[in-house]
């Protein structure tokens, strides 16, 4: 399974109009018709979905490709609607439109796929597994990113004590004190202050420590 996080595959129990939305989601419920043996319901609502987007000289050609695969007697993917709603688009075969299939591809979503397939989908074993899986990718995300925010930090705090070490002489044993003792601000002119103090005294003199 891709990387999904555990609110997107809990959100597919909502609705299947949100399952079949996302794009995993989709793919998952896919699958699953695949294994009931009932994936023609799904691939013949996409089919006409997709059939309604195309250009006015590929509706006869994709028509015809429609009905042969999904609604001729013997079609390789049958699907099963009533007689009166196939009659009715054998007719329509006369003088295909982008809507003749609309009535079937309702009958599909709504008898078939929403009220049957869908509700098995979410009981069934596949969805619990996606479930459980769905939440180990976000765990490891939280973590990867809690990760690099940590380094993050730290290579702030290199950098920051690094710019002080170099322009306000500030002793690295002084700085490394600090942070130490989980200062939550650096005072650069105090530290800068004592620096100068403890190298006074390192040299065996004691000068006056203001800062102009």
């Amino acid at each position: 399974m891709n990387s999904t996080a555990e609110t997107d595959v809990k959100q597919w129990a909502v609705s299947l109009e949100l399952l079949m939305d996302d794009a995993i989601g989709l793919q998952e419920f896919t699958k699953y018709l695949q294994k009931e043996y009932s994936l023609e319901n799904i691939q013949f609502w996409l089919a006409v979905k997709d059939f309604k987007e195309k250009k006015e000289l590929e509706i006869l050609q994709v028509s015809k490709q429609i009905y042969d695969e999904f609604l001729s007697p013997g079609a390789p993917c049958e699907i099963n609607i009533d007689g009166k709603t196939k009659q009715k688009i054998l007719e329509n075969m006369k003088s295909p439109s982008r809507f003749m299939f609309d009535d079937a591809a309702e009958h599909v979503y709504t008898l078939l796929l929403k009220k049957d397939s869908y509700p098995r989908f979410i009981r069934s074993e596949h969805y619990k597994d996606l479930l459980v899986n769905g939440v180990q990718p976000l765990n490891k995300q939280r973590f990867l990113i809690q990760t690099l925010a940590v380094i993050d930090c730290l290579r702030i705090l290199m950098f920051f004590g690094l710019f002080l070490c170099v322009n306000y002489k500030v002793s690295p044993l002084i700085l490394a004190a600090r942070l130490c003792n989980s200062w939550n601000s650096l005072d650069t002119r105090s530290l800068r202050r004592e620096a100068i103090y403890a190298d006074n005294v390192r040299v065996g003199g004691r000068h006056n420590t203001q800062l102009y």
